[in-house]
């Protein structure tokens, strides 16, 4: 059976990226701009990128029941609140000790094509591919703080890890590019 947050980031896509689209090719053609096809399709690649992020971190989690749909809020510690961590590494230690490697990988992958959507469709320096990466991910987690999702330090560290690493295989990629890709 699909999670419920994919089937969620799924409608969400179908819904979005066409309008999207549409939003996009209407105002070029009202401003009289010109784009190239490969740019639109990595705007929209870029987007679809985006609301799966925003899916799965801060769009509430529907939940289907007899009683109709509502939005889920898991329990933790005996009541909906998602809890906050500002203690770093304990809980990846924890969830290492767990065998929760899947959301630790996760949380680590969640921002690596971040920097090369930056680079390819905005040109940013590396240095901002990074503030960019480490306040999109403080961000999630602030806003993550009403939404009974959880806040975590260490979701911080492992989305900035993952900007670090999509930044390094940026790097390997333009050296592979430069050097005629032999």
């Amino acid at each position: 059976m699909t999670p419920i947050y994919i089937t969620q980031a799924v409608l969400l896509e179908l819904i979005l990226l066409p309008t999207i689209a549409i939003v996009r090719f209407y105002r070029r053609k009202k401003r009289s701009t010109k784009t190239s096809v490969p740019r639109e399709v990595g705007i929209l690649l870029f987007s679809a990128y985006i609301i799966g992020v925003l899916s799965l971190t801060v769009i509430p989690e529907l939940e289907f029941s007899e009683h109709g749909i509502g939005i889920y809020r898991p329990m933790v510690n005996g009541s909906r609140t998602g809890g906050i961590n500002l203690i770093p590494v304990v809980g990846i230690v924890e969830g290492l000790s767990n065998g929760r490697y899947v959301l630790i990988i996760g949380n680590a992958l969640l921002l690596t094509p971040l920097p090369f959507f930056l680079n390819l469709l905005y040109r940013v320096s590396t240095a901002k591919m990074l503030i960019i990466g480490v306040l999109a991910s403080v961000s999630i987690e602030i806003i993550q703080l009403p939404l009974s999702r959880g806040t975590d330090i260490d979701d911080v560290l492992l989305n900035s890890l993952g900007v670090l690493v999509g930044l390094a295989l940026l790097h390997v990629v333009k050296r592979f590019k430069k050097s005629g890709g032999e």
